[in-house]
């Protein structure tokens, strides 16, 4: 992500007319600055690195519907009326189809090129087609989160909300704000849809780092890491991605 970052950032500074004019040198000078294939792969790369997260999501989920292997939660956490009610069947049935459509999604737009204008336009990047499918992409990815975010939730409730870390417990509480236990079956389309609106807006890493300090997140593999005893000075926390 910190990549496509770059690549948008220098892309969006960049001089991009064609051609570009320097009437201080009274010349003029044609380039390819216009092409936006750089754009076209980053965003196909971004593509790829949020279709990760989404899939790892969906799979932890699975871990907590599947009784076999949720190390002693109820089956799609229903711990009242087990065998008749649903559960949180149906939210895995979002998770799961969102899934595959990312899969779709991850179809690179950048290799996609089609000439035209009479091959005036002989190669063309498609970078729109790709930043349109990046951002189906990470709106789909927010839903299943959010879905995950709600089964956390569930599951940190029948197991004991003591159990969780400081962290956990702000999370978990900003979870309840929006959707209570549920020990009934009821429709969470809406539950959902705010909390991938609170995903979107970054309060939940907002939250979490006023108790364990600032998430650095290294993504050049040319920088190290903070030293252990700066983070702990700085009350700072760092991850590699």
């Amino acid at each position: 992500m910190q990549y496509a970052l770059d690549v948008v950032t220098r892309e969006l500074n960049s001089s991009n007319d064609n051609p570009l004019i320097f009437t201080e040198y009274d010349t003029f000078i044609h380039n390819g600055h216009f092409h936006g294939q750089a754009i076209s792969l980053a965003m196909d790369f971004a593509k790829s690195g949020m279709i990760t997260v989404g899939t790892i999501s969906d799979r932890r989920v699975d871990r907590f519907m599947d009784k076999n292997h949720s190390v002693g939660l109820p089956p799609f956490l229903c711990q009242e009326d087990a065998g008749i009610r649903m559960g949180l069947m149906g939210g895995q049935f979002m998770t799961s189809s969102l899934v595959a459509e990312n899969r779709i999604l991850a179809i690179p737009a950048s290799i996609q090129s089609v000439p035209s204008t009479a091959d005036f336009q002989d190669f063309v990047s498609l970078g729109l087609i790709a930043a349109r499918q990046a951002n189906s992409v990470v709106k789909n990815v927010n839903y299943i989160l959010s879905f995950e975010l709600l089964c956390a939730a569930q599951s940190a409730d029948i197991r004991g909300i003591d159990k969780l870390s400081s962290v956990g417990c702000a999370i978990h509480k900003a979870v309840r704000e929006t959707i209570p236990f549920l020990d009934y079956d009821t429709i969470i389309i809406d539950y959902i849809e705010e909390l991938a609106k609170r995903i979107e807006s970054g309060e939940f890493v907002q939250i979490a780092e006023s108790i364990c300090g600032e998430i650095i997140l290294v993504h050049d593999h040319q920088s190290p890491l903070p030293e252990k005893e700066n983070l702990l000075a700085s009350g700072k926390t760092a991850a590699r991605i």
